[in-house]
């Protein structure tokens, strides 16, 4: 397993799969591993170079040597990226890990031509979601950690479910404390994701969504609806749509840049009739 280095940190990541166009660097959320990824990642490495990585103080890389947030994570994951030798890479971000992403983008636009979002709250988070984040900055902290357990899990005993509930587990108090206080911070910077793409450059604009009638907390019905297969098809799908600037899934959005021209207005068309055919399938 290759290590890169970021501010004396070991970062792991697995390095396969081969193919042209940017290389797929997948992150995760809080408090998980790299392991959440392995499925899709090995569904990607079929057609495209795939950085499967870990944060510092997750997993295999090395524990955190001090308190870090936004700035450290941009640093972890262009830390990979250079060690692979990865000029252009697109960030798929599961969760919170897209305010790395959203930042990666406005730092390095051409570096990082477009994002993949997953399992993401896009919207501006209500009040309810904004006290559990607020008590995991407490010490009553386990208590908000196992309510999000409890929605996530939502009775299902899916192995996959399962294990990455147990991973999460492993993660101590520092950790889940820091979580909270992260996730809200990023949501208090950028108000939601979706201003946060309206601000990139070129400005980023709405053009479809997929399965929105699917709320964030709404596990049972999206456990039920297939997620991993609908998960696998989207990014492998990823390159194939050559100016595609972000897809998300949970409230689903597919955001694409403004047009430069009429040949590109005209191909942005074409893509959306075929995004909405392919949502109606």
């Amino acid at each position: 397993m290759p290590y890169a280095f970021a501010d004396g940190v070991r970062i792991a990541y697995d390095d396969a799969g081969e193919g042209a166009g940017p290389a797929l660097v997948f992150t995760t959320g809080w408090c998980s591993s790299r392991e959440r990824w392995n499925r899709v990642a090995g569904v990607c490495a079929r057609s495209r170079r795939v950085l499967n990585t870990e944060w510092r103080g997750h997993g295999s890389s090395d524990p955190a040597p001090a308190d870090f947030g936004l700035e450290e994570m941009v640093a972890d994951v262009l830390a990979v990226a250079d060690a692979a030798g990865v000029e252009q890479f697109i960030p798929c971000a599961a969760s919170h890990s897209g305010f790395v992403a959203i930042e990666l983008r406005r730092r390095h636009p051409e570096r990082v031509p477009r994002l993949v979002h997953v399992d993401w709250y896009v919207t501006p988070p209500p009040p309810p979601y904004r006290a559990v984040l607020e008590q995991l900055t407490t010490d009553d902290w386990p208590a908000a950690r196992d309510k999000l357990f409890e929605i996530w899990t939502a009775g299902s005993d899916m192995p996959e479910v399962v294990e990455a509930i147990e991973v999460m587990r492993r993660q101590g108090e520092e950790m889940w404390r820091r979580s909270g206080r992260e996730i809200a911070a990023g949501y208090d910077r950028v108000g939601s994701p979706l201003q946060a793409w309206e601000k990139l450059d070129p400005p980023a604009r709405l053009v479809g969504r997929l399965r929105a009638d699917i709320e964030y907390l709404d596990v049972p019905e999206v456990l039920q609806s297939g997620l991993s297969p609908l998960l696998e098809d989207l990014l492998r799908r990823v390159h194939q749509v050559g100016n595609e600037v972000t897809k998300t899934y949970f409230n689903t959005r597919v955001i694409l840049p403004a047009p430069r021209s009429a040949a590109g207005a005209q191909q942005q068309q074409q893509q959306q009739q075929q995004q909405q055919q392919q949502a109606k399938a």
